[in-house]
C-alpha cells in the first residue's frame, strides 16, 4: 500500500512538472479571429469567462484533495483492461435518420440522416501532453483508430483540454474532414497544426452555422474552463454543440457543471432526439465544472431530451471516484426518472437506440 502511494505521489509530482514545462503553443489569432474574440460577451481581460459568479478554484483543501487522491479507498482503476467492440461503419451508416457509436471518453461518432459528426476527437493512449505519463486509457484497443474512419462531413471540438483535441487525430482526421467547427479561440490551436484555413469555423456561443442544407452547428453554452499548459488559462473558449438536422436533434454538452443554461438551451432547441452528456470527473473540490450523475440527469430533463447516452465516464482515471460509480447513480437517478438511458460498449453501434448484433 505504501509503495503504491509513493509511486502514485511520484507520478503525479511527475506530470505537474511535465505541464510545467509543456509552455503552450504561440497562438497568434488572426485578425478576423481577433475581432470575434474580443466582440464576444464571455471575453474580457484577455480571457474566456462563464456566465455568473463561477468559482473555478478547488473548494475545500489542497491538502485534503491530496489525501483523498493519494489515500482513498476508491477503485479508480478496473482490474483489467475494459472490453471494446470492434466499430461495424456498415451498421452505423445504414441508418436514414440517426445512429452513434461512443469511442469512449466523450469521443462520439453520429450518422444523422445521412451525414457523420465526429465528436472530441480523443484517440491517444493518454490524455496528457507527455506520451509516457499522464491518465492511461482503461482499454487496450480502440474500437477504430482515427486511420480507419470513413470520411467526415464535420468534427466538433467543445474545449481544448488533452482528453478532448488531441493534436495527432485532428491531423489524421484533416484530409478526410469537411469542417472542424470549434468555440472562439480554439481555431488558432488548428492553423498552428496545419488545418487549411477554409477547413475551420470558429463560433461564439449561441451562434450558429449552416453545414449545408438541413443541417446546422450551433454552440451553445457550457460552464468549464479551459487551457493547454500553465500559462494559457481561459485563453479560448469552450461550449457545447447543438446539431439540428431536418427532423432529428442532437445535443453534446461537452464538459460542464451543472446550470441554468441546459434550460436556456433546451428552450431554444428542445425537444432533442438524442442528448449526449458528460457523466464522470466529477468531485467535491470542484463542482462548478464537472457534473454529478445526478445532475447530469437533471440536464437531459432540462433539455428536454428522449434518449440519453452518458460520456465522460469508463475511459481516464481523471478524479476521485470509483471507475463504475458514475454509471451505478446515474442508472439509478434515470430509472427513478423513468428515462430512457444507453450506456454501450465502446464501439457498440446504436441504431433507432438498439445495441445492433455484432457481425460475425
Amino acid at each position: 500500500m505504501q509503495f503504491k502511494c509513493v509511486s502514485a505521489f511520484a507520478a503525479l509530482c511527475a506530470l505537474l512538472l511535465g505541464l510545467a514545462a509543456c509552455t503552450p503553443e504561440r497562438m497568434e489569432p488572426k485578425d478576423t479571429s481577433r475581432m470575434k474574440m474580443n466582440a464576444s460577451s464571455q471575453f474580457y481581460k484577455d480571457t474566456f469567462h462563464n456566465d455568473g459568479n463561477v468559482t473555478l478554484s478547488i473548494e475545500g483543501s489542497w491538502l485534503g484533495m491530496a489525501r483523498d487522491y493519494l489515500f482513498g479507498g476508491q477503485q479508480r482503476f478496473p482490474e483489467s483492461a475494459l472490453p471494446v467492440s470492434v466499430l461495424d461503419i456498415q451498421a452505423l451508416t445504414a441508418e436514414q435518420e440517426l445512429s452513434l457509436s461512443w469511442l469512449g471518453h466523450s469521443t462520439t461518432l453520429i450518422n444523422l440522416e445521412g451525414r457523420l459528426i465526429l465528436v472530441d476527437p480523443m484517440f491517444a493512449k493518454r490524455a496528457s501532453p507527455l506520451s509516457f505519463i499522464g491518465p492511461k486509457r482503461f482499454h487496450e484497443t480502440l474500437p477504430v483508430t482515427a486511420e480507419d474512419l470513413p470520411a467526415l462531413d464535420a468534427v466538433l471540438i467543445s474545449h481544448d483540454h488533452y482528453d478532448h483535441l488531441d493534436r495527432e487525430a485532428v491531423q489524421t482526421l484533416a484530409p478526410k474532414t469537411g469542417k472542424f467547427y470549434v468555440p472562439l479561440g480554439v481555431d488558432a490551436h488548428l492553423r498552428n497544426w496545419g488545418i487549411p484555413e477554409n477547413q475551420i469555423v470558429a463560433l461564439d456561443w449561441w451562434e450558429r452555422a449552416e453545414h449545408l442544407p438541413g443541417l446546422s452547428f450551433v454552440a451553445t453554452p457550457a460552464q468549464h474552463f479551459s487551457g493547454r499548459g500553465l500559462l494559457d488559462r481561459n485563453r479560448t473558449l469552450w461550449a457545447s454543440w447543438t446539431i439540428l438536422g431536418q427532423s432529428k436533434r442532437v445535443f453534446y454538452s461537452g464538459d460542464s457543471g451543472y446550470a441554468r443554461h441546459f434550460k436556456d438551451i433546451g428552450n431554444a432547441y428542445g425537444p432533442f432526439d438524442l442528448t449526449l452528456i458528460e457523466c464522470g470527473a466529477y468531485s467535491e473540490y470542484w463542482p462548478s465544472v464537472h457534473m454529478t450523475p445526478e445532475q447530469t440527469i437533471q440536464a437531459h430533463l432540462d433539455l428536454g431530451g428522449k434518449h440519453l447516452v452518458p460520456v465522460h465516464w469508463s475511459t481516464f482515471n481523471l478524479a476521485i471516484h470509483h471507475w463504475r460509480e458514475p454509471m451505478q447513480r446515474a442508472t439509478a437517478s434515470a430509472s427513478s426518472h423513468g428515462l430512457c438511458m444507453t450506456a454501450p460498449l465502446p464501439g457498440e453501434v446504436l441504431t433507432s437506440f438498439r445495441v445492433s448484433p455484432k457481425p460475425q
